[in-house]
């Protein structure tokens, strides 16, 4: 989703002056996880200021289809090239997308059919008979 700054925990281990920048718009949701040590905590925030548009870094934005994502293209029109992330380790240092650009689109394979939530919107996933390719504007 972003990378959260100005963070602390009072005395009574509440987290304070969270703030996360999120490429989204005025009024979505999200369910985050916030981790602190070895505690994890989960909690649905609404987005109630300014949000700006831009980069969302991977793989951290691709984690809700979990083990169902198979991998993500891209063509970039200004090299003619196409760019891929795919989650697998082995394929690690070997994938060129390392972020999401708002505004742009993007071919998800996953392996089965489903709801999944991209950039803050709830999308269906779906695949036809094995196909299971979907474009998708980031």
């Amino acid at each position: 989703m972003g990378i959260p700054t100005g963070a602390f925990v009072d005395d009574a281990g509440q987290i304070k002056d969270l703030t996360v920048t999120a490429p989204t718009r005025d009024g979505d949701a999200y369910i985050v996880q916030l981790q602190v040590g070895g505690a994890v905590a989960f909690s649905e925030v609404t987005v109630l200021g300014e949000t700006l548009f831009g980069y969302s870094p991977l793989p951290d934005v691709l984690a809700p289809p979990g083990n169902n994502l198979v991998c993500v293209f891209y063509f970039d029109n200004a090299s003619q090239t196409w760019l891929f992330y795919d989650p697998r380790p082995e394929f690690a240092e070997l994938s060129t997308i390392s972020e999401l650009t708002s505004g742009e689109p993007y071919w998800i394979m996953t392996r089965e059919s489903h709801r999944i939530t991209f950039n803050g919107q709830a999308q269906p996933h779906t695949c036809h008979e094995s196909a299971c390719w979907n474009s998708i504007v980031w």
